[in-house]
């Protein structure tokens, strides 16, 4: 999982092996309008994998932002903490998390480049 991830729409996440990572241009959504540029911050990430007897099939990669929250969603929400699924391959590995509602498909996106 260690590496830069360039996001859909826009933004930076470098996940480091020391279990840290910053991300720069971080968007803020507020579904269905565009989502905003939110900022820069660092914290720590942590992969999770997934349950052998879950119905979900993807690990989880965990970003905690350190002294630093952004909107969530509606706009209402104030968050230091985000999950991510992880899907792809360990060549192409994709981090993914949704935006609103899953039945709305509004996915934020992150690829490693």
């Amino acid at each position: 999982m260690i590496g830069t991830y360039r996001a859909d729409p826009f933004g930076t996440v470098t996940l480091k092996e020391d279990g840290t990572f910053s991300a720069t241009d971080w968007p803020e959504f507020n579904y269905p309008k565009k989502p905003k540029h939110g900022g820069h911050g660092s914290g720590t990430w942590k992969l999770r994998p997934a349950a052998k007897n879950s119905l979900m099939s993807d690990d989880d990669v965990n970003l905690s932002f350190t002294d630093k929250q952004f909107l969530d969603g509606d706009f209402q929400d104030q968050r230091s903490s985000f999950s991510f699924g992880v899907t792809g391959s360990r060549v192409k590995p994709r981090m993914y998390r949704f935006v609103t509602d899953p039945d709305i498909c509004e996915l934020h996106t992150l690829r490693r480049e």
